[in-house]
């Protein structure tokens, strides 16, 4: 099976699930090309595996830039990443390759998220509702006519596109074994290890979190990385509270070692249309790495850790408060028994090689039918 993936990534990112899935875990699902944007180039570049697009090819020309590369006979599959524009455009490839089974791969609502927005802020309302309406009537139409769909979750499914009438699977973020680093012994002494990685925005609500933390008298030590710079940050830089640290955000590998030396992750996400159906990947790689995890029970969170493998509440002050009590109550051992647990659940259900086995055999279905 030859698949073509034109993500929506520039290069030279190392995106998590582009790259395990259709580069690392690539012997599974056959013979992989991805093709990435690059604002630098002003012509196609192939290198391998590998494409590089100039970014202009996102709006026009992407079919003649690709052909300069590559033949497009020689696949039997094309998936799209994310950009409408981009299918916009590949759907004209009907008439002369009708071998080629199309399908698009949704891993966020972007359209959605800015009606979200507009209601959690109370800007622009009325504009954004009538564009998202107008845009999600032209993203559909553009969705009736590919062969199959590929969803970050099944609620994306349920939520986002419940009209869909065909084949899909859903394809979720994951983790890379190989990217994770030998683990340690975690140390018992010393006050508790707390983390908590990525976007912090009035969206996330991670600061109601981080405020019932700082409201408790135990002695823990808080790490964020976060890349965000906004009133959100600065609001939590003003706690003045020496438990809780602002860090920079640090590649991944880096990232990963790091984490061996925390205790616990912290990993809730509103319960809310726009967060429901993503894929909370900082909540496996959290259990990828054998940490216990403060998290709420979200779709994606019941599927793969059950009581026995995640400290479970709900995200509201009362369920963030006995989320800490049984925290700050729970021996440091049977946190780290409980990380190892999360750890193996992970490891079989959201590796990218398992994830990559899923999806191949899902295309191989849509190939012989």
């Amino acid at each position: 099976m030859n698949i073509l993936l034109i993500s929506d990534q520039m290069h030279p990112s190392q995106h998590s699930s582009v790259e395990g899935i259709f580069r690392t875990a690539a012997d599974h699902l056959g013979q992989v090309v991805r093709v990435y944007f690059d604002r630098q180039l002003s012509q196609a570049l192939r290198q391998d595996d590998l494409v590089r697009l100039p970014l202009r090819c996102r709006r026009h020309g992407l079919l003649a830039a690709l052909s300069s590369v590559l033949d497009f006979a020689d696949f039997d599959v094309l998936i799209v990443r994310n950009w409408f524009s981009v299918l916009r455009q590949c759907l004209r490839l009907r008439p002369r390759h009708a071998h080629l089974r199309l399908g698009m791969w949704e891993s966020f609502p972007h359209t959605y998220r800015r009606l979200h927005e507009a209601r959690v802020l109370g800007r622009a309302l009325w504009r954004k509702t009538v564009e998202v309406k107008l845009k999600t009537l032209w993203e559909n139409r553009l969705l009736e006519q590919v062969d199959f769909h590929l969803f970050i979750s099944a609620s994306f499914q349920q939520l986002m596109r419940p009209g869909v009438s065909k084949p899909w699977l859903a394809l979720p973020m994951g983790v890379d074994p190989s990217d994770l680093p030998e683990l340690k012994p975690r140390r018992c002494e010393g006050p508790l290890r707390l983390v908590y990685i990525g976007t912090i925005d009035p969206l996330r609500h991670i600061d109601t979190v981080i405020d019932r933390l700082h409201r408790r008298s135990e002695d823990f030590r808080l790490d964020i990385y976060s890349a965000s710079h906004n009133t959100s940050v600065e609001a939590l830089q003003h706690l003045q509270d020496p438990r809780i640290r602002l860090l920079p955000a640090i590649p991944r590998r880096e990232l990963f070692r790091r984490l061996l030396d925390y205790d616990v992750g912290i990993a809730f996400i509103p319960d809310d249309e726009l967060y429901r159906v993503a894929s909370p990947t900082k909540t496996f790689e959290y259990a990828a790495l054998g940490l216990a995890i403060l998290l709420n029970p979200l779709p994606e969170h019941t599927r793969i850790l059950d009581e026995d493998s995640a400290l479970y509440g709900h995200f509201d002050h009362d369920g963030i408060d006995a989320c800490l009590d049984r925290l700050f109550s729970t021996p440091r051992l049977q946190l780290h028994e409980m990380g190892q647990r999360a750890r193996i659940s992970v490891l079989q259900k959201r590796s990218y090689p398992v994830l990559a086995d899923e999806l191949a055999a899902f295309l191989q279905s849509l190939l012989k039918a």
